[in-house]
């Protein structure tokens, strides 16, 4: 599977140099995964993504989403080769994500016909406590052996 693993090294997002890791214990249900994503505070992308006010770009969660589902998948099924991603299904940005070092990544994955449909809740903490920042739902599917 391309070498995907949900367990040891983190692993690195899309270009903008973040990793993503599995959290342990939580009591989350069989479906139910948390993450912890690693942010580069300091990449050249992300500084220059709204100056003066920089946010987290809207494509760094997507893809967050999407390699998280990919390793959930990795642990749980058996599959030859790694799910492509079949359909981008929605996105809500509830708020604007701040360039912060770390935030939650809640997923869900839930087998749908000859795939998967995953949701994933991204929040961030706040002096005032935790607050959603996003969420994104995908369709994936198998690859051709």
């Amino acid at each position: 599977m391309s070498g995907l693993s949900a367990r040891g090294a983190p692993r690195s997002c899309y270009a903008f140099g973040g990793t993503l890791n599995r959290q342990s214990g939580g009591g989350c249900p069989d479906d139910v995964s948390t993450w912890l994503v690693r942010n580069d505070v300091h990449s050249t992308y992300q500084a220059g993504h709204f100056p003066g006010r920089p946010v987290v770009p809207g494509v760094f969660m997507i893809d967050v989403a999407l390699l998280a589902a990919r390793l959930y998948l990795a642990e749980k099924e058996s599959l030859a080769v790694e799910p492509r991603l079949l359909e981008v299904v929605s996105t809500r940005f509830v708020a604007a994500a701040p360039v912060v070092d770390a935030f939650c990544l809640r997923l869900s994955v839930q087998s749908s016909g000859d795939g998967w449909t995953s949701r994933s809740v991204f929040t961030c903490a706040t002096d005032d406590g935790p607050v959603q920042l996003a969420s994104v739902r995908l369709r994936l599917g198998r690859k051709a052996a």
